[in-house]
């Protein structure tokens, strides 16, 4: 018997092994979900091709009905990091994963300096903004289906589509993503305005209003860890490292 529990306990063990991804990344995701609203924030974001850091919205629910809503910021780190990619995804009507993308191409690296980045939320339009300058600006049916809260998140991962982010630069590893600050506006339908509703300056992690990612998905070469999340001198770091890089870092 002990035989038997100690073979299928190994057995575990290296399927467990096995199944993990090369590489490791962070995610936090808040425990509220919101409405509209404005997410305005300040980060520096990855340089390494291959790897992506994000902000982004998120309602997905396939088990009670096949509903999917997302609108995301994501720096991609190939090319100097200029490239902002702007997403909008949403479900068809038959269940298919539709996208509206549109990539920014900066004159700028977004790894070299922080930047504040905002998301504005509304019924009648999705826009993206990068120091108070508008790069692009969603409206229509898209926009419409927006209509349910979502949770928030940032993250740092590695997509498994190099014909998109290129390829895997392991010489930039480890990697972080900053985050200086992030501030939440409610939007009121009635008014057409924003009001301001707090600030989270990550001078210390805040469990009351995140969570860390322990997962990853299709088409992503990370595993989300806890220990890749962290904050540091007023900044909520998120990193990205392979397997054989420890931060030595828990919150």
């Amino acid at each position: 018997m002990k035989k038997t529990v100690l073979t299928l306990a190994l057995l575990l063990f290296f399927a467990f092994l096995f199944a993990q991804k090369p590489y490791k990344g962070g995610e936090v995701f808040s425990k509220e979900k919101v409405l509209y609203g404005k997410f305005e924030m300040r980060m520096k974001m990855i340089e390494g091709s291959g790897m992506l850091s994000t902000f982004y919205t998120i309602e997905h629910n396939s088990v009670e009905k096949d509903y999917w809503a997302e609108i995301d910021i994501e720096v991609l780190g190939k090319n100097n990091a200029q490239i902002m990619s702007t997403n909008v995804f949403t479900n068809g009507l038959n269940g298919d994963l539709n996208h509206s993308a549109q990539e920014v191409n900066l004159e700028y690296s977004l790894a070299d300096n922080f930047h504040i980045y905002t998301l504005e939320w509304t019924p009648n339009y999705i826009a993206w903004f990068i120091d108070g300058v508008e790069y692009r600006r969603k409206t229509g049916n898209v926009v419409k289906h927006m209509n349910v809260p979502q949770s928030y998140r940032f993250n740092a991962w590695i997509s498994s589509t190099p014909e998109w982010v290129g390829i895997i630069n392991e010489k930039a590893m480890p990697a972080y993503q900053y985050v200086d600050w992030l501030e939440y506006y409610s939007f009121n339908k009635s008014t057409q305005e924003f009001t301001k509703q707090w600030r989270d300056d990550f001078y210390w992690f805040n469990p009351i209003r995140w969570t860390k990612g322990y997962w990853t998905f299709d088409g992503n070469a990370v595993d989300f860890r806890a220990e890749n999340v962290y904050t540091e001198n007023g900044n909520l770091v998120l990193s990205i490292t392979n397997r054989e890089q420890s931060l030595s870092i828990f919150e």
